[in-house]
């Protein structure tokens, strides 16, 4: 019975990380909130989600860097696109603004 429990929790696990990178590059294609406010801290946590990068490393003082940092791919550049998919609010760097800005 525990053998099969563990392929399942694999299986929601695998799906789980499907989805979530399908969801990140067609969320590549999309805009920028203008509510957006801040700049990249380099935690590296955004590098984690779903699945850990394969280009995701450290410099000495902790740092996060990226070894295609000038080729990374468009979603990337662009986390955290809206709030609602920001799910790194408590280390990020980035915040977006709670009231409307009006555009001129």
């Amino acid at each position: 019975m525990q053998k099969n429990k563990n392929i399942s929790k694999k299986k929601k696990l695998k799906k789980h990380i499907v989805t979530h990178s399908l969801h990140r590059k067609i969320s590549g294609f999309s805009k920028v909130s203008p509510k957006r406010k801040g700049k990249c801290k380099q935690c590296g946590e955004c590098c984690k989600l779903g699945i850990i990068c394969p280009f995701l490393t450290y410099d000495s003082n902790g740092k996060a860097k990226c070894m295609i940092y000038k080729i990374r791919p468009s979603w990337c550049k662009k986390y955290p696109r809206v709030p609602n998919e920001f799910d790194t609010k408590d280390v990020c760097g980035y915040w977006f603004e709670e009231k409307e800005i009006k555009k001129k």
